[in-house]
């Protein structure tokens, strides 16, 4: 599985065969080489460390040693590309925002995600005036927690429809209703089989 910069990963582990006296040790290589112990949970032959973040770019090693019965070692590599924005884009929140927005691990792709969703925020505040900093970020603690917020959801709402990455819908509707004007595209039907009625709005055009 691809990651990105910025996306969060939990480690696992299976050993067999493992029984009471299995044990588990773990350590993060990251791509300068810096190493960090984490602590998994488990047993019976099945371990999970907690979720990190994957900080930059490059080939990450996730170190386990396993004592007692099964021993060995494992090493499992997590490749890491780079992610960057356009020049000067403004992000609004990060995925540890976007973590403790969903109570979860942020999804992969989450960092590419958020700067998808800054952009569609952005397109939303166009008339809007509030304090910013050079950079055109916001100043004050209430907007700055109103833009984080709406990021988050907007994040949260493409990836549920299948857009976490704003590159356009999956899908096109068949039809669609506006008040009293029901549009249906050529070659679909209705629940009853027949074919689908032009609408009758205010602006349609009746018969002569």
């Amino acid at each position: 599985m691809a990651y990105d910069e910025g996306d969060w990963r939990i480690p696992t582990l299976t050993v067999t065969p493992a029984d009471g006296t299995t044990q588990a040790a773990l350590v993060v290589e990251a791509p300068d080489g810096t190493r960090t112990a984490l602590t998994p949970t488990g047993g019976s032959g099945s371990w999970e460390g907690p979720a990190y973040e994957l900080t930059s770019p490059g080939e990450w090693i996730e170190d386990w040693t396993v004592t007692g019965t099964g021993a060995g070692r494992q090493r499992t590599s997590v490749l890491v590309a780079p992610v960057s924005g356009p020049v000067g884009a403004r992000v609004y929140a990060t995925t540890a925002d976007l973590a403790r927005w969903l109570h979860a691990a942020p999804p992969a792709g989450a960092r590419r995600a958020l700067q998808a969703a800054s952009r569609r925020v952005d397109e939303m505040l166009l008339t809007a005036l509030y304090p910013t900093d050079a950079t055109g970020l916001p100043t004050t603690p209430a907007h700055i927690a109103a833009l984080r917020d709406a990021t988050c959801a907007q994040a949260e709402y493409a990836r549920a429809s299948g857009d976490a990455t704003s590159v356009g819908a999956t899908t096109k509707p068949s039809s669609f209703t506006l008040g009293r004007l029901s549009v249906q595209q050529a070659g679909t039907s209705s629940s009853s089989g027949r074919p689908g009625r032009r609408g009758r709005g205010p602006f349609s055009r009746r018969p002569g």
